[in-house]
C-alpha cells in the first residue's frame, strides 16, 4: 500500500477522514470518493471488464497460411545467465516464443524477430530472442532479426520493410493479447 496507486487510496482515505473531523465534510467526502473510485478501478474484476470487450471479438484463424511469421517483442531480462548466453524472455514472452516456433514447425516459413533496445542502458530484445529460437530448433538461417524497433510503431514500421525487401506479403503476426488476472 506505499506504491502507486495505493499509496494515493491510503492518502486520500486519510485526508478524508481528517477532513471530516474537521468538520469539513464537503471536502471529506469527496476525498474519501476519489478514494473509493481510484481503488475499485485497481481492481482485477474492474479491469477485466474494461479489456474484456477490447479483444472478446479477436480469434485465432483456423487454417493458418502465410510466407513469414512476425514474432513481436514482449520483454526480456537482460543481465541473467542463460544455458547458451546472457538474458532470458519475459514470462509474456515465452508464450510468443513456443507460438511461434509450433508455426515454424508446421508452416516451414521464416521468423522475423521484431524487438529492440528500449531503455537506454538494456540491450535489444530480438538478439536475444533469436538465441532461444535456435535452441529451440528453428535453423539460423529462417531467423531475420530486426533490433532497431522500440515500440509497435516501429515494430511495424520496421518490418515492413523487411517484408518488402524479401517480397513477404502474407505475414503472420505473433504477439498475445491480455490475460485477466485471477480475482
Amino acid at each position: 500500500m506505499i506504491l502507486p496507486p495505493g499509496l494515493f487510496i491510503v492518502l486520500l482515505f486519510l485526508s478524508g477522514v481528517w477532513f471530516i473531523y474537521r468538520n469539513n465534510r464537503k471536502a471529506g467526502t469527496i476525498n474519501l470518493g476519489i478514494g473509493l473510485l481510484i481503488w475499485l478501478f485497481s481492481l482485477n474484476p474492474f479491469a477485466n471488464f474494461l479489456i474484456g470487450g477490447l479483444e472478446s471479438k479477436f480469434n485465432l484463424p483456423r487454417d493458418l497460411k502465410g510466407d513469414v511469421i512476425i514474432l513481436l517483442g514482449g520483454g526480456i531480462i537482460v543481465k541473467v545467465p542463460d544455458l547458451s548466453g546472457y538474458g532470458i524472455p519475459s514470462d509474456e514472452m515465452l508464450g510468443r516464443i513456443i507460438t511461434a516456433v509450433r508455426l515454424q514447425k508446421k508452416l516451414h516459413i521464416p521468423i522475423i524477430v521484431s524487438g529492440g533496445k528500449v531503455y537506454k542502458k538494456g540491450s535489444a530484445e530480438a538478439p536475444i530472442i533469436r538465441r532461444f529460437l535456435i535452441d529451440l530448433g528453428v535453423a539460423e538461417n529462417r531467423i531475420i532479426v530486426e533490433d532497431q524497433s522500440r515500440n509497435t510503431y516501429e515494430n511495424a514500421k520496421y518490418t515492413r520493410k523487411i517484408c518488402s525487401r524479401y517480397h513477404y506479403d502474407r505475414p503472420v503476426l505473433v504477439t498475445s493479447g491480455y490475460v485477466p488476472a485471477s480475482s
